[in-house]
């Protein structure tokens, strides 16, 4: 098992608006939705994660995959 983390206070905000822009759709609307500053920083990170994570381990590309929502509005 793999622990891979990141602080939030590691990113100025108008990094994370850059990083927004490389967001799927979906998650991108939910971010835009959040009125917490610091969930918004999460979801953001946690987004940028995964896509380093795909890439790594799995040789994906975060940006060639779809993503759907399931029937209790999850992705």
């Amino acid at each position: 098992m793999h622990l891979i983390y990141s602080k939030i206070d590691n990113y100025k905000d108008n990094e994370l608006n850059n990083y927004i822009n490389n967001i799927y759709t979906i998650k991108k609307n939910r971010i835009l939705k959040t009125s917490n500053d610091n969930s918004k920083k999460r979801m953001i990170i946690g987004e940028l994660l995964l896509k380093i994570l795909l890439k790594k381990y799995y040789n994906l590309d975060y940006n060639k995959l779809d993503f759907y929502l399931n029937d209790y509005n999850k992705p």
